[in-house]
C-alpha cells in the first residue's frame, strides 16, 4: 500500500514546491501612495493641538496641483537593490523547497523503481532552482558598487531618473479628510500602512513664536529626502504655511518646476497653449522655454501672448480679450406691439431699438393671443433690422404643440407604412396575371374564350386595384411629409 500512495504524494509535493510564491510576487505599481500626518504639538503644548490639524490640511490644501512624481536616481537604485534582494530571498527559497520535496520522495516512496524515477525528477528540480540562485548571485556580484548615497538638501531631489513620472495617489485616510497620527517612527508607519511618501512634522513654540518643522519621508530611501522649519506669529501660520509649501511641493514632485496660473477674460473663452486645447487654470512646466497661451470666445477678438518659464519661478498668465464691435438693431413685429426682451430683461414694444452687444444673447417677442417667438442674436450674424411675423396662438404650450405635431407625424407615418402590402400585393397579382395570359395565348392556338375572359377579368380587376392603392398610399405619403415639416417646424 505505501509504494502505491508514496508516488503520488511525493510528486504532489514536487508540484506544490514550484508553484508561485505569494509573498515574494513582485506586482507592477504605477502609482505612489502619499499620506499626511497630523504635526506633532507634544503635551505641553495643548493649545496648540487645533494648529497641528490645520497646517497639514493647509499644506494639502495648497498642494491640490501635485499629481506626479519624478523618482530620483537613489530611489530607482533602492528600488532595485530591494527587487533583487527579494528575489534572491525568493530563490533561496526555492532551493529550500526543492531539497525537502527531494528528500520526502526518498523517505516516503516504498517501490524502489518508482522511488528510483522520482529522485531523479526531484534531483532535477534541485537543480534547477540551484541555477536559478547561482545566476541571481553571479547578477548581484557584477551589479554590486558603491551605494548611492543622498542629502537632505534640494540637491538631491535634482537627480532625475529616467523613467516617466509615477503617479500620487492620497492615502484612502486622507481622501476622507483623516490625518494620520504623529508618527514616532515614519518607517514603521509606512511599512505598515503601506505608504511610498509621509509627509509628517512637528510644532513648538520658541519664545513667543510658532516653530513649524516639516519633513518628508521617502519609504524607497529610508529616510527624510526634504525637511524645513518655518518661524511664525501665533496670527501668522498661514505664511508659514505659505513659505513652506513650494519647497515641499518640489520635494514631492522630485525635482524643481514652474507653476503657470492663466487668468482669462471672458471666464468661457477657450484657451490653448503652444497649439494645444487646454482646460486647467494652472499648468506645471519642468523646464525651461519659452512657450504661447492662445485664448478665443465669440464676440470677441482672439489674442496670443507669449510667456517665459524658469523653473523655481511661478508665473500667472493675463489673457484679456476685447470686445468685438457691435451693431445695434431694431424689432419690429406685425401686429405691431410685441413686447420684446432680450437674455430676460425686457427692452421694450416693436418696433424698439436693440443696444448692440458683442455676445450671443437670446430675443423673445410675446403678444397676447400670438404664440412667443425666440431669436439667436449673435454679433457676427444679425446686423439688419428683423421683422418677426406674429402667428396666432393656438393656446399651446412649447411642450404641447411639440407633442401634438410629433404624434399627427407618427400618426400619418403609420398610416402611409400600413397602406403599404395592398398596392405590393395587387401589383404583383395583375402582373402574374398579365404573364398567365400571354402564356395561355401562346401555348393554345385556339384558346377557349371562357378562361381567357376569366383571366382578361382578373387582370383588369387586380390591375384598378392596383393604381387605386397606389394612389391612397402616395397621398398618405404626402400627407406624412406634411406632418414632418410641421413636426420640424415646432421643434425649430
Amino acid at each position: 500500500m505505501r509504494g502505491r500512495l508514496g508516488s503520488p504524494v511525493a510528486a504532489l509535493l514536487v508540484l506544490v514546491a514550484f508553484l508561485p510564491n505569494p509573498c515574494h510576487a513582485q506586482a507592477t505599481v504605477d502609482s505612489l501612495t502619499v499620506a499626511w500626518a497630523e504635526f506633532a504639538t507634544g503635551s505641553a503644548f495643548d493649545s496648540l493641538g487645533a494648529v497641528g490639524v490645520l497646517v497639514p490640511r493647509q499644506l494639502a490644501a495648497a498642494l491640490s496641483f501635485v499629481s506626479s512624481r519624478f523618482c530620483t536616481a537613489a530611489e530607482t537604485t533602492a528600488a532595485s537593490q530591494r527587487t533583487a534582494a527579494d528575489q534572491l530571498e525568493a530563490a533561496r527559497d526555492d532551493v529550500a523547497k526543492a531539497r525537502r520535496a527531494r528528500d520526502l520522495v526518498a523517505l516516503s516512496t516504498g517501490d524502489h523503481a518508482r522511488r528510483i524515477a522520482d529522485l531523479a525528477a526531484a534531483e532535477g528540480s534541485v537543480a534547477k532552482a540551484e541555477r536559478a540562485l547561482a545566476a541571481l548571485l553571479d547578477s548581484a556580484s557584477r551589479d554590486s558598487g558603491p551605494p548611492v548615497t543622498g542629502t537632505d538638501t534640494a540637491s538631491s531631489h535634482r537627480q532625475v531618473a529616467a523613467a516617466a513620472p509615477r503617479t500620487l495617489k492620497m492615502l484612502a485616510a486622507d481622501t476622507n479628510g483623516m490625518l494620520l497620527k504623529p508618527p514616532e517612527n515614519p518607517a514603521q508607519t509606512c511599512a505598515s500602512k503601506k505608504i511610498d511618501m509621509l509627509v509628517h512634522g512637528s510644532i513648538r513654540m520658541v519664545g513667543s513664536f510658532v516653530a513649524i518643522d516639516a519633513a518628508l519621508y521617502l519609504a524607497s530611501v529610508g529616510r527624510d529626502v526634504w525637511n524645513a522649519t518655518e518661524y511664525a506669529a501665533p496670527d501668522g501660520i498661514d505664511a508659514a504655511v505659505t513659505a513652506l509649501a513650494r519647497p515641499l511641493a518640489e520635494a514631492m514632485l522630485g525635482k524643481p518646476f514652474s507653476l503657470i496660473r492663466y487668468e482669462v477674460t471672458p471666464a468661457y473663452a477657450d484657451m490653448a497653449i503652444d497649439g494645444k486645447p487646454a482646460t486647467d487654470a494652472i499648468q506645471l512646466f519642468f523646464a525651461a522655454g519659452t512657450h504661447e497661451a492662445s485664448a478665443r470666445a465669440p464676440g470677441f477678438s482672439s489674442r496670443s501672448v507669449s510667456f517665459d518659464v524658469e523653473p523655481g519661478n511661478d508665473t500667472t498668465v493675463e489673457l484679456r480679450l476685447d470686445p468685438l464691435d457691435a451693431v445695434g438693431f431694431s424689432i419690429s413685429s406685425q401686429p405691431e406691439g410685441a413686447r420684446v426682451h432680450v437674455d430676460g430683461a425686457f427692452v421694450g414694444q416693436a418696433p424698439v431699438a436693440v443696444p448692440p452687444a458683442a455676445y450671443p444673447r437670446v430675443g423673445r417677442i410675446s403678444m397676447p393671443g400670438y404664440g412667443d417667438v425666440q431669436i439667436i442674436i449673435r454679433p457676427d450674424a444679425i446686423l439688419d433690422d428683423q421683422n418677426i411675423i406674429m402667428v396666432p396662438s393656438d393656446g399651446l404650450i412649447f411642450d404641447a404643440r411639440f407633442d401634438k405635431a410629433k404624434d399627427k407625424f407618427y400618426r400619418s407615418l403609420g398610416w402611409f407604412v400600413v397602406s403599404l402590402p395592398l398596392p405590393v400585393l395587387s401589383g404583383g397579382l395583375f402582373q402574374n396575371y398579365y404573364q398567365t395570359a400571354g402564356q395561355y395565348l401562346a401555348d393554345h392556338p385556339s384558346p377557349d374564350p371562357a378562361i381567357t375572359e376569366s383571366i382578361n377579368s382578373r387582370f383588369y380587376g387586380w390591375q384598378a386595384a392596383f393604381w387605386a392603392s397606389a394612389a391612397i398610399s402616395a397621398g398618405l405619403a404626402i400627407n406624412a411629409i406634411i406632418s414632418l415639416i410641421g413636426y420640424i417646424g415646432s421643434a425649430r
